[in-house]
């Protein structure tokens, strides 16, 4: 059996935190987010420091002072039109001293970018069949055949509208057979180069880590760690790493899919045989979702 792992993780949370202040004494640091337009209404910015603290801002400003203790912290800042939409998102860690500045640059999702693929194979002979397209189910490009050339192996596109895709990639050897495929969850931005590397080297991994990306949230981070040889004496379990603040890990529910049809729910599964699962989350009361994928396959 062979495990092949896809991160394609998108989780939506809107929540109100509790802030936690410490009652060390605070230093005021200057934070700006650098290319707010008229495109930006409002930002959201959740940050976490030291002792536990924790915070979440609404602002309409480009410039704001905040009071914090010196020491590290994550920032996370979500960026809304007027009529609610989000249309951009930033982050960024920093020790925090007294005296500090601070920029966080807006990633605007409207505009244009680039996108650079990068495919590493177990064989100079294999050959991937690429999909790019969005959740919607409007492709980019469809069965376009990737081959390892002079120039390197992979796929370049440039000026592509801003925003969220799916990159499915397929695997075949030399002899047209199927060996493996992968889907990959990205984040396209104005004026940048999103960078994609998609690795079919390496798999049979006991314990696999993801990281449940989303632009309008913080990650949440998990592992499946499996047990077992194959289908039928295979168990995977969702063991979750990092839950963002506000969310508890009782609030999701988690759904297995086999090719489209419920296989199980919880965080734990047996499969009964190989296929394409998908792993689905949810929450009605924090406002979450997010889906990842693994392709599990009998040796012969």
């Amino acid at each position: 059996m062979t495990i092949f792992k896809k991160l394609l993780i998108h989780l939506f949370l809107i929540s109100s935190l509790v802030a936690c202040v410490s009652e060390e004494e605070t230093i005021d640091l200057a934070l700006t987010f650098s290319h707010w337009n008229d495109e930006v209404y409002s930002a959201e910015l959740i940050i976490s420091g030291p002792g536990g603290y924790s915070e979440c801002i609404t602002t309409s400003e480009e410039n704001i002072i905040l009071s914090l203790c010196e020491g590290n912290h994550l920032f996370y800042a979500t960026f809304f039109q007027r009529d609610g939409r989000v249309v951009g998102y930033a982050e960024t860690s920093a020790y925090i001293e007294d005296g500090d500045s601070l920029n966080m640059e807006i990633k605007f999702l409207t505009g244009d970018g680039d996108l650079m693929i990068t495919f590493n194979v177990p064989s100079q002979g294999s050959y991937v069949v690429l999909n790019i397209g969005k959740r919607d189910g409007e492709y980019l490009l469809k069965n376009l055949t990737v081959r390892n050339s002079e120039e390197g192996f992979g796929y370049d596109i440039n000026d592509i509208p801003a925003g969220e895709y799916v990159v499915d990639s397929i695997l075949y050897d030399e002899n047209d057979n199927y060996l493996s495929e992968k889907s990959s969850n990205i984040e396209v931005t104005k004026g940048n180069t999103t960078t994609l590397l998609v690795s079919f080297t390496s798999f049979d991994e006991e314990s696999l880590v993801l990281s449940f990306e989303n632009v309008y949230g913080p990650p949440i981070e998990a592992r499946i760690v499996v047990n077992g040889e194959g289908p039928g004496k295979l168990t995977l379990t969702l063991d979750y790493i990092r839950i963002p603040l506000g969310v508890m890990e009782d609030d999701i529910d988690v759904y297995w899919y086999l090719d489209g049809t419920l296989a199980g729910t919880g965080n734990t599964i047996t499969p009964e045989k190989g296929g394409r699962y998908d792993v689905v989350l949810g929450s009605e009361t924090k406002g979450t979702y997010g889906s990842s994928t693994f392709y599990i396959e009998k040796k012969n």
